[in-house]
């Protein structure tokens, strides 16, 4: 078992980025069927939530947090399992997880 350890900087707001995790849109994101999100909740200067992603017998648990990102109006978002079975596929889904957070997160900031 391997670490996954995933990283992107978004355009929006750590606490804009936390109610859209705390809606149906992290389950939505997600690219494959077996995922589930624990609620947002405040952990230091942003939000951490609680991750277990994956289905027959190999389930992976870990953290997604939202930082402030070093420029105004920015966070940071790194999606974390310490111990991955199928560590590859887990960091696929991550990948392409975080990439449309990002886009709807940035979407949803720019309409507002």
């Amino acid at each position: 078992m391997a670490r996954v350890d995933v990283v992107r900087e978004v355009e929006a707001d750590p606490a804009g980025v936390a109610l859209l995790l705390a809606g149906p849109a992290a389950r939505e994101l997600w690219p494959a069927p077996a995922a589930q999100f624990g609620p947002p909740s405040r952990s230091g200067l942003g939000f951490a939530l609680s991750v277990t992603v994956g289905g027959s017998g190999s389930v992976a648990h870990g953290t997604l947090t939202v930082r402030a990102g070093a420029m105004p109006g920015t966070c940071v978002v790194r999606f974390t399992v310490p111990e991955a079975p199928a560590a590859g596929t887990v960091a696929e889904h991550a990948r392409r997880f975080l990439d449309g957070l990002a886009e709807r997160a940035r979407s949803r900031s720019s309409a507002a």
